[in-house]
Formats: structure tokens, C-alpha cells, sequence
């Protein structure tokens, strides 16, 4: 008569337990904007009210403050030029967008027209009668639209040193905030402190479309596409929507005190936001959430942004220039097929949002060896070897109650010793595990009691081992 042979069960793994998961306090998100970690100060004179980058080259960018507008370089970051031929205090410089000539506006109410590379003062436009706080290029580049503290918006040709277009008196307060339609040569807006904010096309004389911020408008800003404004004043930024009459999208209320600079990455994919509560604020425009924050010592008075994201640079009403880089290196070695890849996060085809979900998706799991099993996102191996026991697993398969409480402790992972006491208990086996030890034994169980007993997650089972212990 044939006989059956019966293999013993198995001991498998002792599951650890499970706590209520608590959200991950480093997301992807703020690794991406913790990697601009190569910082740099640089004191400039006065306090720089405007940064803008070379939008052609993305290899320099100028700085505006006191008397001067700075031309810096961006891999040194230091000063190449200065444009020093203003009589008072120079006011938001600008490049324009083939980078060739910068303007920027003076506290007498005079535009000075730059050549970028011989330092020539190409124009002076005389008009305005109060500082000329802002100027911005039109799209083609013909043009520059200029608002001012005489409560006037003008654009001028730069061709003649004409004015071709005024707001007259459209506007009751200082004009503050002026930019440029990115696509449409002919269209651009103008805010000012009596918190209107209008959209205008230089073919027609009454505006496109008028809309009330609420608060006196400080900046205001184009996406790249040009589909949506942004406009800033006190402590919100307000998002428009520019093809359905100025439809209000949404409002973020991040800051404690007043917004004084924004910008968005060059896939506007992120708003970035900088205050004089010293915070930087970074919002996904896809889910309208702030999904990081940087904080300051010191208010923050401008805010500039790379094309390629990886250079930062805040200036303070203190004078001071922090500049913030990420220095990650490429490794170029050849074209071939063992060439190194490119890094998402150098890669100027790829938006924020992309590199970051690219970071989430790219996951390999492994489980020893064998046949492996492809999945959307991930990859898990699976494998037919036998189960490998923990120390503390194996005291605990022989029944050594004090052995297997030992070696939990020694992992020093509150997380197994909590498991373990709990099957202890599950086995009547606590007890056992804790009698009969002198001094030596007993300390660490002390130690390990007084460290967690307070703890939330682990308190209730905590407090019986001490009962257990007092009991004894």
C-alpha cells in the first residue's frame, strides 16, 4: 500500500503592523526646487526691483536697482556691464526678445534705450511727467509700452521716439503694471493703483475689456500662450481668462503680506510668487495648488526664473542678490548607444510637471530572482525561493519568547518590536519574554518603554509591557 508523505507547514514571515499612512513630507516636487541648492549672495546698490533673463540666449540677465541696470552673466554670475546713464533711479529693465537692446524706465519719467553689447544709449522717450515704473516690449519688438506715475499708459515707436497710443485718462491712480500680449504685437495691458486692469489692442481706442482686482495692481503677467493673465496686488494673485472677456479662473491667497513679483517657467507649467512676508510660492497651474514654498529672512522685492528652470534669483529690499543653481552635470560621452542619457531634469524639451511624474513612474521593484511580470509603472520580479526568516523570526519560531524579544529590540525599528510584543500577547507569551532578567537584560526594554510610552502610535501596547513589568 502506497504512503503519503505530509511536509510541516511552513513558518512564514511574522506581518509587521500597519499604522495609518502619514503623508510624505518631501514630495518630488519639493526635491526639484530643494536641488537649486548652490546658493550665491551678492550686495548690490539699492534694493533690485527687477530681474529679467536674456530670453534669446538664457545666458545672462540683468538686474535693475539704484541708478544702474546690471548686466550678469549666468554661469559666473558675475557682473559683465553696467548701464549706468540715468539721472535718478532706473525701474524695471528689460531685455528685449531677441536680446539685443535693454530698456528700462527712469524716476524722472525718461525710457533709455540700451545697446546690450556696446553699452550705447540708443533713445531717451520723454513724455511722461511722474517716475516710469514700468516697461514692457511688444512681441515684434517695434514697439514699448511704458506706464508711469503721472496715471498715463503709452506706447511708443522706437523707430520715430513717437507716441503712438495713450491711455489719456483712462486710469485715476499710478500706472504700475504693464506687459505684453506673447503672441499678439498689437494687444497689452495695463494695471494701476486704482485697481482696474485693462486689456488693450493699439488699433482701436477704448479697451478690449476692463476688470477691478480689488486691491491696487502691482504686477501683472502673460503665459507663454498668452491665454491667461495674471494680475497681482496686496497679498492675491487672481488668474483671467483672456479669451473669455477677462473671466475670473481663480484667486491664490498664499502670502501674509504684499506680492511684489511674479513669473512662470517657461512651459507655464508653475507660478512662482515672491512678498515681502520673505516667501516664495510655487503653484501648479494644472491643479491651482500651492505645491511648494521657500522662506526668507529678508522681504523679497523682485523674482527671476530661467528658461531652463534651473537658476533662480531673488533680490531683496536690503540690497542683497541670493542666487540659487542647480549644478547638476550632463555626462556627454558620445552619440552612440552606450551614451549616457540625459537627466529629466536637464532635458529643456520637458516640462516641471513632466520630469516629475517621469521621477514617479520610472519605479523597479525587486523580490529575489525569476520570471518577472511587467506592469503601466512598475516591474515586479517574482521569485520561488524559500522564506527568509528574521533573527527575532526564528527565536519566535522555536518558542524563545526572551530571544526573540531581544533580537526586535536590537533592530531598533519601533514598528517590529510593537509587532512582536503584540503577538506576544496574541501567544500569552509576554510574560514569559519579560520575567527572569536581571539588570542588564531589563534595559533595554526599560529604555525602549520610556522612549515610546508617550507616542500615539504605539502607547496602548507600550503601557502594558510597563504594567508587565511593574506586575513582576
Amino acid at each position: 500500500m502506497a504512503t503519503s508523505s505530509m511536509r510541516p507547514a511552513e513558518f512564514s514571515h511574522l506581518p509587521l503592523k500597519e499604522f495609518a499612512r502619514v503623508q510624505e513630507r518631501e514630495t518630488p516636487e519639493a526635491r526639484y526646487w530643494k536641488a537649486l541648492n548652490n546658493v550665491k549672495e551678492v550686495a548690490v546698490s539699492g534694493s533690485p526691483n527687477a530681474i529679467h533673463f536674456n530670453p534669446a540666449f538664457n545666458n545672462s540677465y540683468i538686474v535693475t536697482a539704484s541708478t544702474k541696470v546690471s548686466l550678469i552673466d549666468a554661469l559666473s554670475d558675475k557682473v559683465q556691464r553696467s548701464y549706468s546713464r540715468f539721472t535718478d533711479d532706473a525701474f524695471s529693465g528689460r531685455f528685449r526678445g531677441d536680446g539685443k537692446l535693454i530698456a528700462a524706465g527712469e524716476k524722472t519719467g525718461v525710457v533709455k534705450i540700451f545697446d546690450m553689447q556696446t553699452k550705447s544709449l540708443l533713445r531717451q522717450l520723454r513724455r511722461h511727467t511722474g517716475a516710469t515704473r514700468c516697461v514692457r516690449w511688444s512681441a515684434d519688438g517695434i514697439n514699448l509700452v511704458s506706464g508711469s506715475d503721472d496715471k498715463h499708459a503709452l506706447r511708443w515707436d522706437i523707430a520715430t521716439e513717437e507716441v503712438v497710443w495713450s491711455s489719456r485718462s483712462h486710469h485715476s491712480d499710478y500706472v504700475r503694471a504693464i506687459d505684453c500680449h506673447p503672441t499678439s504685437s498689437d494687444v497689452f495691458v495695463t494695471g494701476g493703483y486704482d485697481h482696474v486692469v485693462t486689456m488693450w489692442d493699439q488699433r482701436q481706442d477704448t479697451p478690449v475689456w476692463s476688470i477691478n482686482h480689488g486691491m491696487p495692481v502691482e504686477y501683472c503677467a502673460f503665459t507663454p500662450s498668452g491665454s491667461i493673465l495674471a494680475t497681482v496686488g496686496g497679498n492675491e494673485v487672481k488668474l483671467w481668462d483672456v479669451i473669455n472677456g477677462g473671466r475670473l479662473v481663480h484667486t491664490f491667497q498664499n502670502h501674509q503680506k504684499n506680492i511684489t513679483s511674479i513669473t512662470f517657467d517657461a512651459n507655464a507649467s508653475r507660478l512662482l510668487s515672491a512678498g515681502l512676508d520673505g516667501h516664495v510660492k510655487i503653484y501648479n497651474l494644472s491643479t491651482l495648488d500651492v505645491v511648494h514654498g521657500i522662506k526668507f529672512a529678508t522681504p523679497i522685492l523682485s523674482l527671476g526664473l530661467s528658461a531652463d528652470s534651473r537658476k533662480m534669483v531673488i533680490g531683496f529690499v536690503d540690497g542683497n542678490l541670493m542666487i540659487r543653481n542647480n549644478k547638476k552635470q550632463v555626462k556627454t560621452i558620445g552619440s552612440g548607444a552606450g551614451s549616457a542619457a540625459t537627466p529629466d531634469i536637464l532635458r529643456p524639451d520637458l516640462s516641471i510637471t513632466d520630469m516629475i511624474d517621469r521621477s514617479l513612474s520610472q519605479c523597479r521593484h525587486h523580490k529575489g530572482a525569476g520570471q518577472t511580470h511587467e506592469f503601466q509603472n512598475s516591474i515586479i520580479s517574482e521569485s520561488d525561493r524559500g522564506v527568509h526568516l528574521q533573527p527575532f523570526e526564528k527565536y519566535l519560531k522555536k518558542f524563545s519568547y526572551q530571544k526573540a524579544l531581544d533580537a526586535a529590540l536590537e533592530t531598533k525599528d519601533p514598528v517590529i518590536v510593537i509587532t512582536l510584543v503584540e503577538e506576544l500577547c496574541r501567544r500569552n507569551g509576554l510574560t514569559i519574554a519579560l520575567s527572569g532578567r536581571d539588570e542588564n537584560s531589563l534595559e533595554p526594554i526599560l529604555s525602549f518603554t520610556a522612549k515610546y510610552i508617550s507616542h500615539a502610535r504605539y502607547n496602548d501596547l507600550v503601557i502594558q509591557v510597563a504594567h508587565r513589568i511593574i506586575d513582576m
